[in-house]
């Protein structure tokens, strides 16, 4: 019994021995955001005393949390968006240089995942939803009964698995070959396996990615999941990101594809610069060279007012079409059959009638590399100095608010003071009067004494004349 409760008691020391480093472990791979936390982590102390913390919602605490959590592990978060059929995950394959998304006809993914340098070895971790989280997702996809998302769930059997993953821990797997980790990867993310409702994320480290440990690509849902709670993700994810990409069919742009775009700009108001508008699958155009020109104009001029890029000059800048899929073809050519080399020197045939050299002219004429050199040059070679902007405004939002809410302390205790001081005065008052009251009654007792003692020295007198005139009688 003693050895068990030493056991336990070291345990708590332990924890507590931890908890303690990790708040004072030093942030340093930037002094600023070390200031931040530390500034942030003695504000938190002191408005969660017992006097103050009432004028604080839990929210404000989370936000301080999560700001504090950024400093520690910034993340520089590059969301990955398309419209349906875009050809999203063929581009994913092509920033990533592998086939690693899932290129069906079909919808497969329907798992937010991230994408990230594994230093050295591949690895992949799978978190899942908590209880509160599920049940929030569940209430969100019951506001549309008749979705498909029901129809699949109960196709797929998914409510038997439920309780197994529903609060499971993380779990981490490392795979040693690129087929494991295709594998491994679609196991986890397949809308066709049911276990995908009850995974909240998916995070793959990829040995030879070759990206700064901070910078992370997000690949995302949808807008237009059929679950609110899932798209309402994709919405914060697309808001907090540092930089968008945002796939369309460069061919067909529909009303729907539009309105999908527009969304997407409404979600990134502060800086639209951030958005990398992609016109994909160029080597389906008949002439591609050609015909990339027009409609980019056309593009320019839907997406170059106030609510988007602001000007046609921005507009022009960050809008790009590519041909992800003749790149990864080209990337892996040896490694054709046949059919599908020809497939790749015809595309390549819509480019340029003389090509001599397939594999380097395909990757030229993709465009992928001219894409990655803007995206790495503007934004990932910076991406520790935007992560600092970030930061500082961050940091100022939240000095606002703390702001906000002292003065708002500092205004209900001058009410309560002031509230306090009538309630004195009142007492005060009440206490003049009682201090008069008694006054006067003590006045008043004095008169009467006064009184009686007249009646009774005049009772005396008339007693002792009654004796006088008795004692004459007798």
């Amino acid at each position: 019994m003693e050895k068990t409760v030493y056991k336990t008691a070291n345990n708590d020391i332990k924890q507590t021995l931890d908890q303690l480093d990790q708040e004072r472990r030093e942030i340093l791979w930037n002094p600023l955001a070390n200031r931040y936390a530390r500034t942030l982590e003695r504000v938190t102390r002191i408005f969660q005393e017992d006097s103050l913390s009432k004028s604080f919602d839990g929210r404000f605490f989370s936000k301080i949390d999560s700001f504090i959590q950024q400093c520690r592990e910034p993340e520089f978060h590059i969301a990955i968006i398309g419209v349906v059929k875009a050809g999203k995950s063929t581009l994913i394959n092509a920033l990533i240089g592998k086939e690693l998304a899932s290129t069906a006809v079909t919808p497969e993914t329907a798992v937010l995942t991230k994408i990230r340098s594994g230093k050295g070895r591949n690895a992949v971790t799978i978190r899942f939803y908590n209880k509160l989280e599920w049940g929030e997702l569940w209430n969100s996809a019951s506001e549309n009964p008749h979705s498909t998302f029901f129809k699949e769930y109960e196709a797929l059997n998914a409510e038997t698995s439920k309780n197994e993953w529903v609060e499971h821990h993380p779990i981490t797997l490392n795979p040693t070959s690129d087929e494991e980790l295709k594998r491994v990867v679609k196991e986890w993310t397949s809308s066709k396996d049911p276990k995908h409702y009850f995974v909240k994320e998916v995070e793959i480290g990829l040995a030879d990615f070759d990206l700064p440990e901070q910078v992370v690509f997000v690949d995302t849902p949808g807008l237009n999941d059929a679950v609110r709670y899932r798209s309402d993700v994709t919405r914060n994810y697309i808001d907090r990101a540092n930089a968008v990409i945002l796939c369309a069919l460069s061919k067909t742009l529909n009303t729907g594809d539009l309105q999908t775009m527009y969304n997407v700009f409404a979600n990134c108001r502060e800086n639209p610069e951030k958005v990398y508008t992609i016109g994909t699958q160029l080597d389906l155009l008949n002439e591609p060279i050609t015909e990339w020109p027009q409609l980019k104009n056309q593009w320019i001029s839907y997406l170059e007012g106030e609510d988007c890029y602001g000007s046609p000059q921005k507009a022009s800048k960050n809008i790009f079409g590519l041909s992800a899929h003749m790149y990864n073809q080209a990337i892996q050519y040896d490694c054709l059959g046949r059919k599908d080399q020809r497939k790749l020197e015809n595309a390549l045939f819509n480019y340029n009638e003389d090509y001599t050299e397939i594999v380097e002219e395909a990757i030229k004429y993709s465009d992928i590399l001219t894409f990655k050199d803007s995206l790495f040059m503007e934004i990932v070679r910076n991406h520790e100095s935007l992560l600092i902007e970030e930061l500082k405004a961050r940091f100022t939002e939240l000095q606002q608010e703390l702001l906000e809410r002292i003065v708002y302390i500092k205004s209900s205790q001058t009410e309560l003071l002031q509230s306090a001081d009538e309630n004195l005065e009142v007492i005060t008052e009440k206490a003049k009067q009682k201090e008069k009251e008694v006054k006067e009654m003590k006045v008043n007792q004095q008169t009467l004494q006064g009184i009686l003692q007249k009646v009774q020295k005049n009772n005396s007198e008339y007693l002792r004349e009654l004796k006088k005139a008795a004692q004459k009688i007798v």
